[in-house]
């Protein structure tokens, strides 16, 4: 491969800020902080409720009937954290797909491309959240199938600040701790 191409291609991934500039280390993978995870449910809260009007508006017969089988099936899977996670990933791309918009689809996917890097304090851990996260997408493909759009963006809007909300909480509970065991090794 000649340089032109392989610069040009890691231009474009410092812009989508998957490298950073260093002084002295030259290009390096970027790190996803508190701040910009924040920043990612800000822009997620504002995608994800339009990509779900618009699924509301555009999606199939045969797609709501996948959306409602999956609802259906995460009952079985609620106890298991890591399994809930993947589930709510396909469940997530089939509203993205539903709705026939390829850019927020794109848009989307590199949202959550960068946050998988956080996946290690995922919210679903937390058996409140996964309970919290089963009747809130109940609620939206209820909303999607009666073609809800109001709703839809609604409900997904409120998705997306209870997940941000419980991220802020995981992150404040992981502080205390690391305070509390720091302040331990002192007395």
């Amino acid at each position: 491969m000649s340089r032109t191409p392989a610069r040009e291609g890691l231009r474009k991934l410092e812009n989508e800020g998957l490298l950073e500039a260093h002084p002295r280390r030259g290009l390096v993978v970027a790190s996803v902080n508190n701040d910009a995870v924040y920043e990612m449910y800000d822009v997620r809260k504002i995608l994800e409720g339009a990509v779900s009007a618009m699924a509301a508006r555009r999606a199939s017969d045969a797609e709501i009937a996948a959306l409602l089988h999956l609802a259906d099936s995460e009952d079985l899977i609620a106890d298991d954290p890591g399994k809930i996670y993947e589930h709510k990933c396909i469940f997530h791309d089939l509203i993205y797909l539903a709705a026939h918009n390829r850019y927020l689809l794109k848009f989307l996917r590199s949202i959550r491309e960068s946050l998988i890097a956080q996946r290690n304090i995922s919210t679903m851990v937390t058996k409140e959240r996964r309970d919290e996260v089963l009747r809130e997408h109940r609620a939206l493909v209820d909303a999607i199938a009666r073609h809800d759009e109001e709703a839809a963006k609604d409900i997904a809007v409120q998705h997306i600040e209870g997940a941000s909300r419980a991220r802020a909480a995981m992150h404040r509970d992981n502080l205390i701790a690391e305070v509390e065991r720091r302040a331990s090794t002192f007395s």
